[in-house]
C-alpha cells in the first residue's frame, strides 16, 4: 500500500547525512507530478487509511498500526519543515503548495495535541521515539515562522493545546524551577516523559515548541529566570564617559567586565573639557546613557552595522575593514543588548528580523531573503517558478559574485560551484543555498561573535522562548498605543496627592486628550522609555509615581531612576497642560 511505501522513506532517511536528507527532500516536495502534493497525501495517510481523503479526520477514530502512523508522522514533518524553508509564502498561500491554508491549520492542531499528550500527559504504555518529537517540534517551529509573516491563525490560542494548565501560576513556578534545565544541550540525549505535569515536563515544552504557553506566562518565566541569577556581586562600579565619545568610552570602560557586566553601573558624564556634569546617577543616567549609547553603537556610523533599502540594520559582512578588533566590539554590543534587556531598558532598534532570527537559533530561509534584498528576492523567485525550458537559457551555476570595498570574487555555493549549471533538477537546491550563503553563511562570524557578548548576560535557551515579534517587544518595548487606564490604574501617588486629588484628577484627563505622540513623550519624560512595559504598567519597577511639589509656576519635572514625575498643584487644567506640554518637549 501507498502509506507503507511511504514509511519506508524514513528508514532512507536516517541513512543520509543533513545536506543529502534536504536534497532529497526537496527533490520529492517539488518534483512531484501528482495532482496533490505528496505531503498532503502524506499527512491524510497520517490520519487515515484512505489517502484520498479531502478532509482532516480525528485521530482518534481511525485505526492504522501505530509503528506505521509514527513512521509517517516523522516523515512528514521532516519533510514539510524542509519544504518550508526553501518554499515561498505564496506556494502554500496562493498555489496551495503543499496543502492549503485551511489545511495548515488542522496541522498545527493535530501537532499541538501530539506534542502536548507526549510531553505533558505521556503514556505509560507507549514509547515515542525522540526523533519523532523533536520533528513535530521542528514542524510546529517552521509553521510557527510562516504565520508570524503572515498570521493564519486568530488568537494566540490558536497554539496552544485544549485544556491546557499553562496560563497557571502553578506552571509558572514550575517552570521557573527549571531555569538551569534550559540551559542545558539536551539535543543528543534521550527524553524521558514518565510522569504527568512535572518541571521537567514543563522545561520540555518551553524547549520543543514554547508557544503552546501564552505569552503572559512566559514573560514572567523569563523575568524569574533573571533574578534568581546574581546580578550585583561586587557593588556599583563608576565609569567616567564623554558625551562626544560614546562608543570608545563605554568600550574602554565596560568592556573587560565580560559576564560581569551584569553589575550595577554607575555613570558619569563629563564634557570636553573634562568638568563633570551635575547630578549623582541613581540610575536615571545611566537609561540615558544606554539608550544614547545603543543608538549610536548600532549605527552605521563605526562600520560594525549596515543598513537594508528598508532601514534595518544587521551585521556588516565586511566589518574587519573598519576595525581590527571588529568581533570583539561585536561581542561587547552582544552583552550591552543582554545588558539593557536584563535592565528592563526599552531601546529603540531597528534590527533586521533575519538577524534577530539569529539570535533565537533560527535558520534563515529563502523567504527572509526578501528583508535583505527584495529585487534579489524576486530575481530568485523567478528562478524558481519560471518554466522548465528558461532555466538552462539563464546560464546559472552554483557560485555567485561578491565585491567587497571594490574587491571582485566568485564564491561557490557547493564544491567547484562554478562549474555545475543550474537546471530545472536541481534549481531549488540552488535557490536554497544562494538564499544561506547570504543570509547565514556570510555574516556568521559576526552573528557569532554577537551571540557569544549576548550569551554571557543571557542564555540563549532563555531568549528563544519567544517569537520574533516578541523579541522585537523584549527589546524595545510593547508597540501601539499606551494603555492609559492601565498606567493610572497602577500608579502611586505622594506629598500629598491621591487619586481623587484635583490635580491628579485634571492630570489623567490631560493625558488622556494628548496625542499618542505626547503620551510616548511624558512616558519617555519619566522613565526614559517611551513604551509601556511588555506587561503592562504593574511591572513597572519602581511603579510610576506622582509627587506633590510647591511652586504653581515651576514646570514638572522627573526622576526616571525612580520613575517619579514631581508635579505642582497646579490651578488649573490648561495651566496643567501646558507646563507639562513644555516639559516634556524641551
Amino acid at each position: 500500500p501507498e502509506s507503507e511505501s511511504l514509511g519506508t522513506l524514513l528508514n532512507w532517511l536516517t541513512l543520509l547525512n543533513r545536506n543529502l536528507e534536504l536534497q532529497l527532500l526537496t527533490s520529492i516536495n517539488f518534483d512531484s507530478g501528482e495532482k496533490k502534493h505528496i505531503l498532503w497525501r502524506t499527512w491524510n495517510a497520517c490520519l487515515t487509511n484512505s489517502i484520498e481523503l479531502e478532509t482532516v479526520p480525528d485521530p482518534t477514530t481511525d485505526s492504522l498500526d501505530l509503528t506505521t502512523r509514527a513512521n509517517l508522522l516523522e516523515v512528514f514533518c521532516r519533510s514539510l519543515t524542509v519544504t518550508l524553508i526553501v518554499q515561498d509564502d505564496d506556494d502554500m498561500r496562493e498555489r496551495g503548495i503543499p496543502f492549503p491554508i485551511h489545511v495548515a491549520r488542522g496541522v498545527v492542531k493535530v501537532l499541538t495535541e501530539c506534542l502536548y499528550h507526549i510531553v505533558w500527559e505521556p503514556s505509560s504504555i507507549i514509547r515515542v521515539p525522540d526523533s519523532l518529537v523533536r520533528s513535530i517540534a521542528s514542524a510546529l517551529t517552521r509553521l510557527k515562522i510562516l504565520d508570524e509573516r503572515k498570521a493564519f491563525s486568530d488568537s494566540e490560542s490558536f497554539w496552544s493545546p485544549h485544556n491546557h494548565p499553562f496560563s497557571t501560576n502553578h506552571f509558572v513556578d514550575m517552570a521557573a524551577e527549571g531555569g538551569s534545565k534550559l540551559t542545558q544541550d539536551t539535543g543528543r540525549t534521550p527524553m524521558e516523559f514518565s510522569r504527568k505535569g512535572t518541571s521537567t515536563s514543563a522545561i520540555e515544552i518551553l524547549r520543543l515548541h514554547p508557544f503552546m504557553v501564552p505569552f503572559e506566562s512566559r514573560a514572567k518565566i523569563f523575568s524569574t529566570y533573571l533574578q534568581q541569577e546574581e546580578r550585583d556581586p561586587f557593588g556599583w562600579l563608576r565609569v567616567v564617559i564623554r558625551r562626544n565619545y560614546l562608543f570608545e568610552d563605554g568600550f574602554s570602560g565596560l568592556n573587560h567586565l565580560k559576564s560581569n557586566l551584569q553589575r550595577r553601573i554607575q555613570i558619569l558624564f563629563v564634557d570636553e573639557y573634562g568638568i563633570e556634569e551635575a547630578g549623582v546617577d541613581g540610575g536615571g543616567v545611566f537609561k540615558e546613557f544606554m539608550h544614547e549609547f545603543m543608538t549610536i553603537a548600532f549605527s552605521s556610523k563605526y562600520g560594525l552595522w549596515i543598513e537594508t533599502a528598508e532601514g534595518q540594520v544587521y551585521p556588516n559582512p565586511g566589518s574587519e575593514m573598519a576595525s581590527h578588533d571588529h568581533l570583539e566590539q561585536l561581542q561587547f554590543l552582544g552583552r550591552m543588548l543582554g545588558k539593557a534587556i536584563r535592565e528592563g531598558v526599552h531601546v529603540r532598534l531597528p534590527l533586521a528580523t533575519f538577524f534577530l532570527n539569529r539570535l533565537l537559533g533560527r535558520y534563515n530561509s529563502f523567504e527572509d531573503l526578501a528583508k535583505l534584498d527584495f529585487e534579489m528576492y524576486k530575481s530568485l523567485k523567478y528562478v524558481k517558478t519560471c518554466k522548465a525550458e528558461e532555466v538552462e537559457n539563464l546560464g546559472l551555476v552554483f557560485s555567485l559574485i561578491e565585491r567587497d570595498f571594490g574587491e571582485v570574487k566568485e564564491v561557490d555555493l557547493i564544491p567547484n560551484g562554478r562549474n555545475m549549471p543550474v537546471t530545472v533538477r536541481n534549481r531549488i537546491e540552488y535557490v536554497r543555498r544562494f538564499a544561506n550563503y547570504k543570509l547565514n553563511r556570510r555574516i556568521k562570524r559576526q552573528c557569532d561573535a554577537f551571540l557569544e557578548g549576548f550569551s554571557d548576560l543571557i542564555h540563549p535557551n532563555w531568549i528563544r522562548i519567544f517569537s520574533l515579534h516578541e523579541l522585537q517587544e523584549l527589546i524595545s518595548g510593547k508597540e501601539g498605543d499606551i494603555d492609559v487606564d492601565d498606567w493610572r490604574r497602577h500608579a502611586a501617588y505622594s506629598g500629598g496627592y491621591t487619586d481623587s486629588h484635583p490635580t491628579i484628577e485634571w492630570f489623567w484627563q490631560a493625558i488622556n486628550e494628548f496625542s499618542p505622540d505626547q503620551q510616548a513623550a511624558l512616558l519617555r519624560f519619566v522613565s526614559s522609555s517611551p513604551r509601556a512595559p511588555l506587561l503592562g504598567f504593574g511591572s513597572m519597577y519602581p511603579s510610576f509615581c506622582i509627587h506633590r511639589v510647591d511652586g504653581e509656576m515651576r514646570l514638572p519635572t522627573a526622576s526616571t531612576c525612580m520613575n517619579l514625575l514631581k508635579l505642582p498643584e497646579y490651578s488649573s487644567l490648561e495651566l496643567l497642560r501646558q507646563k507639562l506640554l513644555v516639559s516634556i518637549s524641551s
